[in-house]
């Protein structure tokens, strides 16, 4: 009994220091004393659990096992594997979409703690192994004990797999072989008769407007506000793109405001102005940036400003594909994330789109966004546009 205490007193420290650098593998930080005592109980702890479960197992290795070396090692890592799996299903696997990500699932187990139980009863194998009794139980009827339980724990361990990817997996049809063929907004699309490409127009941070038209200069203003929780969103820059879509000019916040003018507020006629509205900017319409009395400004009466509308009807989702369980406190009906299937419907062709991940947590109250694609055209344009998630346009071009 002492001879199984030293070693299990030795194997505990071994062992910990494996734990340690397998999967930790940096230094500890402590900002205050409660944290140093309750990171010393936490090591404390598993000390006791290390080193009561290898006496346990070096107990059985001793008289349960038989005298084998291969047998002393399997027979407490199959146990064990069956064990860690089972609460490594019960706490880390969510539902999943398809084989692939099962498979992935079960690698970064089979990586990580697999791994890691394999390390830890080799090295309780050898230590109880050796030096190797004169008297050790040799008999066939515990040879025979120990293979049919060997054999029913790792057969166990082979349907609990099967088990929780039966459980788990998301019920819905396989992804059909045609949708295969769509690819996300930023790979290159297999066009025969248009030209797919982002506009450089995003600003980090902040949200990009619906697209409005200019229809006496057949030109398109697209605009940046910021992501504020105000009533009405400061404008941060303002795009121009020609009847063609040829990005031809541009202007930041900063240019227009100043200390007494601020922020840049865009009102729906197209005006640019502050939180007080008695001076007003008429660059969309002329490029002029100097500031101009309201009640001095005559408008001309071709500035018209027209928001488009998203063309709804050209643009189908086709297919949506559950990949994982998401949790949103907003939006308690959803239950999937996934990959939605969008087919937008061109003059000449068909452009087959997929947008991953739709629904991505915005805050840390587990809040959710949904990712959006709208399609947006005017017969006054040469070209159609694409605005993903609020954040991104793509312009479609036809090619010559």
């Amino acid at each position: 009994m002492e001879s199984i205490n030293i070693k299990a007193g030795i194997l505990t420290l071994v062992l910990l220091l494996f734990t340690y650098f397998f999967y930790l593998r940096q230094p500890l930080n402590f900002l205050s004393l409660g944290a140093v005592a309750g990171t010393a109980a936490l090591v404390l702890l598993i000390a006791l659990v290390y080193f009561f479960g290898i006496k346990f197992i070096g107990y059985a290795i001793q008289h349960k096992i038989y005298p084998s070396i291969a047998l002393r090692v399997l027979l407490p890592f199959v146990t064990l594997a069956l064990i860690g799996w089972l609460l490594y299903a019960f706490i880390g696997v969510k539902p999943f979409g398809s084989s692939k990500d099962f498979l992935a699932i079960f690698s970064n187990f089979a990586s990580r703690h697999l791994l890691y139980i394999a390390v830890c009863t080799t090295l309780t194998g050898l230590a109880f192994s050796f030096p190797t009794k004169k008297d050790s139980i040799a008999d066939a009827i515990l040879l025979r004990q120990n293979l049919l339980f060997l054999t029913v724990t790792a057969l166990a361990f082979v349907l609990s797999v099967f088990a929780v990817y039966k459980v788990k997996r998301i019920d819905q049809p396989g992804l059909d072989p045609k949708y295969t063929g769509y690819k996300s907004l930023n790979e290159n699309q297999d066009l025969k008769h248009y030209k797919l490409e982002q506009l450089p127009v995003s600003e980090p941070g902040a949200i990009l407007d619906q697209p409005y038209l200019l229809p006496h200069k057949q030109e398109l203003v697209l605009v940046s506000i910021s992501g504020s929780s105000n009533r009405i969103p400061p404008v941060e820059r303002i795009y121009k793109l020609d009847q063609n879509g040829k990005l031809i000019s541009s202007v930041n916040a900063q240019v227009l405001t100043a200390s007494d003018f601020f922020p840049l507020v865009l009102q729906a006629d197209g005006l640019l102005t502050d939180h007080s509205g008695k001076q007003l900017i008429t660059w969309i319409f002329d490029g002029n940036t100097n500031r101009q009395a309201k009640d001095q400004l005559v408008k001309n009466k071709e500035w018209t400003f027209e928001p488009l509308a998203e063309s709804k009807a050209h643009i189908k989702m086709v297919y949506f594909n559950k990949t994982a369980a998401f949790h949103c406190n907003n939006l308690k009906e959803l239950k999937y994330n996934g990959s939605r299937y969008y087919d937008i419907a061109l003059q000449k062709e068909t452009l087959k789109i997929k947008v991953d991940s739709v629904f991505s947590h915005s805050d840390n109250l587990g809040n959710c966004t949904e990712k959006k694609l709208e399609y947006y055209s005017s017969a006054a344009l040469n070209f159609s546009l694409l605005r993903l998630n609020e954040r991104e346009y793509y312009i479609i071009r036809p090619t010559p």
